[in-house]
């Protein structure tokens, strides 16, 4: 038996380039503090199931909260060589408080572990996004108030078609990001399904409470059926596309901007702590800000063909190609967080 969480019939260890080819706590180590939560929301289960003791979920809960605490993600990608972030946790609390730590897995799979990992991490970065998202919203609203009655021209095919104000104008922006804030809303209430207790596919026979489960971690409702449970990355592509959405309406405004602020139109002037120069020619300002926000609105839209091209020929229930939904979605909530800290 080799010493991994799978390592029942097998009495060889992985390869090493085996292992580096398949490992995901490069990408998952962000999923440590969910992690942690769900694996506190479990044992206590455990406790009512008589698996584990008062005195042993004392000594566990102790010890994942120092594993929570003792050293950051990124520490932890670079310098472990553990497979995934669940390897990590149980070989770090195995070292903490002994056998007790072997406990911990009873009656869960690493199936719904992480199912249960993406869905608390993502509702906390939906609620980060949808603040700076309502923040974009009004600071344009901001700008409609400012330059209220400034005239402008609508453009259709790109000519002068009809009179109008610039504060009308960016207003359709402001409908843009109140559409994005329902979709975000949309996905938070995605994620919002606890399935913890669906096992590797067919649920586990101990008397868990999946529902007092679900309260303590802050879920509105259980999932409903456990090869679901496992399988569905939904509520993945339903984030990815909240932030597809935002990435090309932030394109939209970006490309005016850009035309705007050229020499040829000269509408708007972008402040000199918002642009850059060029090493060849001091005259020029660039828009490199607004031009990166386009660009990358690109990799969104990419990103969202993938988890869409990922899940598309899986048949139930979980299949290892899900472990790349996390490269996926932890991009695309990069790239959206800084796109809209900056607009």
């Amino acid at each position: 038996m080799t010493g991994k969480m799978w390592g029942g019939r097998f009495n060889t260890d992985l390869k090493e380039n085996v292992l580096d080819f398949t490992e995901s706590l490069s990408l998952d180590y962000r999923l440590l503090h969910a992690d942690v939560m769900g694996s506190i929301a479990h044992c206590r289960e455990l406790v009512r199931a008589g698996v584990m003791s008062t005195e042993e979920f004392a000594t566990v809960v102790d010890a994942l909260k120092k594993i929570d605490e003792e050293a950051s993600g990124k520490e932890i990608a670079t310098e472990s060589k553990d497979e995934d972030i669940h390897s990590y946790v149980e070989r770090r609390l195995s070292q903490l408080c002994g056998d007790v730590a072997f406990k911990v897995h009873t009656a869960r799979s690493r199936n719904d572990q992480v199912a249960l990992d993406m869905r608390i991490y993502l509702k906390d970065e939906l609620v980060s996004l949808l603040g700076l998202l309502l923040s974009a919203y009004e600071g344009l609203l901001g700008v409609c108030s400012r330059e209220f009655g400034k005239f402008f021209i609508e453009r259709t095919h790109m000519q002068y078609a009809q009179p109008s104000l610039l504060s009308h104008h960016l207003l359709a922006y402001c409908e843009m990001f109140r559409r994005d804030f329902e979709l975000g809303i949309f996905a938070f209430e995605s994620c919002d399904e606890m399935p913890l207790g669906s096992g590797a596919c067919v649920g586990v026979n101990y008397p868990l409470d999946r529902k007092r489960m679900a309260k303590e971690l802050n879920f509105n409702k259980i999932t409903g059926n456990s090869a679901d449970a496992v399988s569905n990355r939904d509520f993945i592509t339903d984030t990815v596309y909240f932030c597809t959405c935002i990435m090309v309406h932030l394109s939209r405004f970006c490309e005016e901007v850009i035309s705007w602020s050229s020499s040829d139109v000269g509408f708007v002037e972008i402040p000199l702590n918002f642009a850059t120069g060029s090493s060849i020619m001091p005259q020029k300002k660039n828009p490199d800000v607004f031009e990166l926000i386009r660009a990358r609105s690109s990799i969104l839209i990419s990103n969202l063909v993938a988890i869409l091209v990922l899940m598309k020929g899986q048949p139930l229930t979980y299949n290892r190609d899900m472990q790349e939904d996390k490269r996926i979605i932890f991009e695309s909530i990069d790239i959206t967080g800084s796109a809209l800290a900056v607009f």
